[in-house]
């Protein structure tokens, strides 16, 4: 129990003591569909409080969009020139959360696309210091059924009713978007989050036996184990498939869990997939992670960064002094700008999706 709670405080001082470039967009409790809105040139950015009644779950988004001044009858106003044929859904980090990804979602909306962030409960500081449990990284069953979930109501086009429209609910939408066909993206749990929703599998047995090896000495995900014992298991169920057939192409960036993910699983994934991955690793080892799964699916390209990119060079550039199991969150190491990673990697992802 010691060891847990030096621990929690770790991730509370890293994660939740949050200076001003990241703004929760928490305030008291979680009603069903809070809305706040901060125009950003042609990019919108929105933020939908929903609520999963079937797991007593909250469940808040982020959504970038390109935007026009108003609309009829519904609550996001989308531009004439997005894309309606597609969408992007975003899977954040271990304790993070969508916003501290902006640079992706802006760039995507920036093309037209509607991306939508999703913030993972227990584990993301946009709810409330009162509400992140560090042994909710170990819940990843809760992460794809997050956005499976997400997905549902977007594709449903209508806001669920609050207390105060009980029987009135909202278009959410001015637009039709065609919700069955998803780029899904994400960053290390993230990533992997985005892979299981388009059919890799896990073994988390497999990932207690290699962190008790030698070689994983340097593998910080490793960390999380210590919190087994405090993990709440209920509801998990290790045959369970997370897959989810509206996911039609996945970006994985620096993923994690390759260290519990089979390799049949992954040789039978036939959708395309790019991964991005940092060799000079300082949290995941590339071999274990990003570089298995480059090398084990079938359809995937990869974008390698090999000048001593770190794992959290895909976060938001910021000035915080703030680290996860001791690795700087906004320091990069000496040489590496974080402004020209991100370019080389946005011009791949879209490359990627468009092509």
């Amino acid at each position: 129990m010691k060891l847990f709670t030096v621990l929690t405080g770790l991730f509370i001082s890293t994660f939740m003591l949050t200076p001003s470039w990241f703004t929760p967009a928490w305030a008291g409790g979680v009603s069903t569909a809070q809305v706040t809105t901060h125009p950003t040139s042609a990019v919108q950015v929105t933020e939908l409080d929903l609520y999963d009644n079937k797991r007593q779950r909250p469940v808040k988004i982020t959504l970038w969009y390109p935007a026009q001044a108003s609309c009829e009858d519904a609550r996001i106003c989308l531009a004439q020139h997005t894309k309606l044929d597609k969408a992007v859904v975003f899977s954040h980090g271990a304790m993070g959360a969508a916003k501290g990804y902006s640079w992706i979602g802006k760039m995507f909306a920036a093309q037209g696309y509607v991306t939508v962030g999703v913030n993972h409960y227990g584990e993301s500081w946009v709810y409330g210091q009162e509400h992140v449990n560090p042994a909710a990284a170990l819940q990843f069953w809760e992460r794809p059924v997050d956005i499976s979930f997400v997905l549902d109501v977007l594709q449903s086009n209508l806001l669920p009713a609050t207390k105060a429209t009980p029987a009135t609910p909202q278009r959410i939408f001015n637009r039709d978007i065609a919700w069955d066909q998803i780029i899904a993206v994400g960053h290390s749990s993230g990533g992997a989050t985005v892979l299981t929703m388009a059919g890799s599998k896990l073994a988390f047995a497999d990932a207690a036996t290699y962190c008790a090896t030698a070689a994983a000495a340097a593998d910080r995900s490793c960390h999380y184990l210590k919190f087994q014992t405090e993990a709440n298991t209920k509801g998990y169920n290790p045959e369970q498939n997370f897959f989810d057939a509206r996911i039609k192409s996945v970006i994985a960036l620096d993923p994690a869990l390759g260290h519990a993910t089979t390799a049949q699983s992954l040789q039978a994934m036939t959708i395309p997939v790019l991964v991005i991955g940092s060799t000079q690793n300082d949290f995941l080892p590339y071999a274990r992670h990003a570089g298995y799964y480059a090398a084990t699916i079938p359809a995937a390209t990869s974008l390698v960064f090999a000048a001593g990119e770190g794992h959290f060079v895909y976060l938001d550039r910021c000035k915080h002094q703030f680290q996860a199991m001791g690795v700087a969150l906004c320091t990069d190491r000496p040489g590496i700008d974080r402004t020209l990673v991100h370019q080389k990697a946005g011009a791949a992802m879209l490359k990627f999706i468009q092509g």
